[in-house]
């Protein structure tokens, strides 16, 4: 398949738009490595159409005419040996929507893809396009046929140029915005808790004594019919002791 696009003066008007705002990776990786950051990817074809997430049902990923939308704003970050690339509009990420072959369509999800972002060979200053691989595959992304709309899978072939991107720099991420480890933080530990205690001095038991006087002429002892009993009581006082903390 090839990629022929009708040269109307509306595609001529937003190339020419682009090709003056168009800011080239070289300036700022001169490995042509991707720099983390927020880009416009256009094709190479036809500066015109750019990668785009569809209004129609925000999933599906099509090649749309250049704007400043969100849904055209594609943040491309580290994931492993790779490159993930969401989309600002919802954070959903680009991935595959059918199987691994010529023609398989993609859409965008809320879960990370690692994508292969590799320069072409014949990339020259200034001007350093890219093809956008699925990982360990023959498989590109490829820019949709005349009047189509939709990005799909192809095999790579030196040949097609429909299937080589350029970046356009939107922002790029500094140091302390880039994914990174975060800075270790010191755990505070609580200080020590010292405790006060009071001593209570016990009390002792005491007992008491009392006389009881019942009549005991109904239980046939010897004597004027009375006697007298002991009782003891035992109190057990006990004493609560507070702890108070300091």
């Amino acid at each position: 398949m090839s990629l022929l696009f009708d040269s109307s003066s509306y595609t001529d008007s937003i190339s020419s738009s682009i090709s003056e705002t168009d800011t080239e990776m070289s300036t700022d990786t001169s490995d042509q490595e991707i720099a983390p950051g927020v880009y416009r990817i256009i094709n190479d074809v036809n500066s015109g159409y750019v990668v785009d997430l569809s209004g129609y049902d925000l999933k599906s990923v099509i090649a749309y005419e250049s704007h400043d939308g969100e849904n055209q704003k594609w943040e491309i970050q580290r994931l492993g040996p790779g490159y993930s690339i969401k989309c600002l509009f919802n954070d959903a990420f680009l991935t595959l929507d059918s199987g691994l072959m010529d023609g398989g369509k993609l859409r965008a999800i809320p879960y990370p893809v690692s994508w292969e972002i590799l320069p072409d060979a014949e990339s020259t200053e200034g001007k350093i396009r890219y093809r956008i691989h699925w990982p360990e595959s023959q498989y590109v992304l490829d820019a949709p046929d005349q009047g189509g709309h939709t990005i799909h899978l192809a095999s790579q072939r030196p040949c097609k140029p429909s299937t080589l991107w350029r970046f356009q720099v939107i922002s790029l991420h500094t140091a302390a915005t880039s994914f990174s480890s975060p800075t270790p933080q010191l755990m505070r530990m609580p200080e020590p808790t010292e405790f006060m205690t009071k001593r209570a001095e016990p009390k002792p038991s005491f007992a008491t004594t009392a006389n009881t006087v019942i009549d005991a002429e109904d239980i046939k002892i010897d004597g004027d019919g009375e006697m007298t009993i002991t009782t003891t009581t035992t109190t057990t006082v006990t004493t609560n002791v507070k702890v108070m903390k300091t």
